[in-house]
């Protein structure tokens, strides 16, 4: 008699879940979500984070944070978003990246008072700045390109 395979690894009821998201994480994870949503079809996100270890899993510190544009048709990952912590953590440093060039736009967040609100809104204002608006359509043309070339072979 044939056993039966049995898998459950998409099923995660089993697993002990953190339960703390880290601000700068929970902030990039919305604002992913938002333009992955907008941008259906086009490309998807992901946001990693660096961390520094304590004596366990639950001692973890959060350092960094990173907002990555993923284009699985290029192949490419456009990293846009940086976020790190300074050593105390009373502030924050968001480092905006245009697509092109090696130009960074830093800018300084104070970590007391609504910070994570503020860091939020100043995420937004970047990407309701002509820039980035130009940095998503660049990325959208050159996936529309790619589809057309495809359709002629």
């Amino acid at each position: 008699m044939r056993k039966e395979l049995i898998l459950n690894f998409l099923d995660d009821s089993g697993l002990d879940k953190i339960s703390y998201i880290d601000p700068i994480e929970k902030v990039l994870e919305e604002i992913g979500k938002d333009i992955s949503s907008y941008a259906k079809g086009y490309f998807t996100y992901t946001v990693v984070v660096s961390s520094t270890n304590g004596p366990s899993v639950k001692d973890l510190s959060v350092s960094s944070a990173s907002l990555y544009i993923v284009v699985p048709e290029m192949g490419y990952d456009y990293k846009m978003f940086d976020i790190q912590y300074n050593i105390d953590k009373s502030n924050v440093t968001l480092n905006f990246f245009t697509l092109l060039t090696d130009q960074v736009e830093p800018k300084i967040i104070n970590t007391i008072d609504d910070w994570e609100v503020n860091l939020y809104n100043s995420i937004v204002d970047i990407l309701n700045d002509n820039l980035a608006d130009k940095i998503f359509r660049f990325i959208v043309d050159q996936i529309k390109m790619k589809r057309e070339a495809n359709l002629d072979d």
